[in-house]
């Protein structure tokens, strides 16, 4: 008798242990988890844009900056489509701490539709600012930059741009950033 009572006891102690070594590596886990978020959000790229006020003689050229901790690689600025009015932004690879760059763009206007075949015709003294200020864009748009961070995480910002014609200012608000 005394025999199933040390198996018993034995058995408890174990199953006790058991449970207290699961429960400590599912902490341990939440802990390494929650360390590994930490630590890339620390390193994330944070990209805002600027567009400079009349006095500036960069006026009509926006530039996007990198205020994060980390590096930003891969860096688009996806095209923004009005009407016939097409805006593509040259991508440029990394965006370093710190850093701006103002994006080379090409402005177009499709002047023919046929099926199958777009005839364009390119802006040549054209900018954004200009076509904005022309009325031929609307005031009111949205740019988004889509990129990478150190560990290849792609994430998307946006940024709601909107111009004051009274002013001749340029206002950029923050419309987001998520994870794709």
């Amino acid at each position: 008798m005394t025999r199933d009572w040390v198996d018993y006891a034995t058995f408890g102690v174990l199953t006790a242990t058991f449970t207290v070594v699961a429960i400590y590596t599912w902490l341990t886990q939440r802990l390494r988890v929650a360390a590994e978020k930490q630590n890339e959000s620390n390193l994330l790229p944070i990209l805002v844009l600027h567009w400079p006020n009349a006095e500036s003689d960069k006026v009509n050229t926006p530039s996007v900056e990198n205020i994060g901790r980390g590096p930003a690689f891969n860096v688009q600025i996806a095209p923004i489509t009005h009407g016939t009015i097409n805006v593509v932004f040259f991508q440029f690879g990394l965006l370093q701490v710190k850093d701006s760059y103002a994006p080379r763009m090409h402005i177009s206007q499709v002047v023919s539709k046929t099926p199958g075949r777009m005839i364009q015709r390119g802006y040549i003294s054209s900018t954004l600012g200009d076509l904005i200020r022309n009325n031929e864009f609307p005031a009111t748009f949205t740019i988004l930059a889509r990129y990478e961070d150190l560990a290849r995480k792609r994430y998307e910002t946006g940024f709601n741009v909107e111009f004051d014609q009274l002013r001749d200012r340029f206002a950029v608000t923050f419309g987001g950033m998520k994870e794709l």
